[in-house]
């Protein structure tokens, strides 16, 4: 078991391993200094003074420069306040945890029921708040998690019409997803066409076992 002080106070004071299980530290903050850099931002000399801007401002400013979709505008990724452990900003806004996107969106006055913040600029710890827009939640994972332009993704729209072909082919699930260095359940996603859904295939490479039987190894 190791503990190092924090990096901010110093203190190892109610510190929580790095090795533990469940570690109340927060990217080597103690908890009294991440709350506070979660409230007022991480800025040396803002915390001095202790005349940070609230996060709260921090997203009514942001939503009241939002002036439509203009992807001519640089990505902003300055954000001093909480991250997920993705490093995608959020906070906290009207009693609830949001991403700083979704945040800045609600700050606008938009129904975000049924709805999720889409980053147009495909950059997921983007706050400018003209790269955001409101997507319907089914169309942003259908998007997000199978399109190519996802930052994440591994495969091209070529690569899954490949996986049609090669299944077809009498390639097994494992033998596709080891060629491509993708997990089997990616490749099982992709045939049921539960991810990609966008991608054009072949008629003849689109009927297989996995459409009728759910699930083929």
């Amino acid at each position: 078991m190791s503990t190092s002080p924090c990096r901010d106070c110093g203190t190892t004071d109610g510190l929580i391993s790095r090795d533990s299980v469940t570690p109340k530290r927060t990217r080597g903050l103690c908890h009294k200094c991440y709350q506070r850099h979660r409230s007022n931002g991480t800025d040396k000399e803002f915390d001095k003074t202790g005349q940070a801007t609230p996060v709260q401002d921090h997203i009514v400013s942001l939503a009241a420069s939002r002036t439509g979709l203009d992807l001519s505008k640089p990505c902003v990724t300055d954000w001093p306040y909480s991250r997920t452990a993705t490093g995608r900003p959020d906070a906290y806004w009207n009693g609830r945890m949001h991403r700083a996107a979704r945040a800045i969106l609600l700050a606008c006055g938009i129904d975000m029921g049924g709805k999720d913040a889409s980053h147009e600029c495909h950059n997921g710890e983007c706050i400018e708040p003209d790269h955001i827009v409101p997507m319907d939640s089914s169309e942003h994972l259908s998007r997000d998690k199978g399109g190519e332009n996802c930052h994440s993704s591994k495969l091209t729209e070529d690569d899954v019409v490949d996986v049609f072909r090669l299944r077809s082919e009498g390639w097994t699930q494992k033998k596709i997803a080891d060629h491509y260095e993708i997990n089997q359940s990616n490749v099982s996603q992709i045939l049921l066409r539960k991810t990609w859904a966008g991608v054009e295939i072949p008629r003849a490479l689109s009927i297989g076992p996995e459409i009728d039987n759910g699930y083929t190894p």
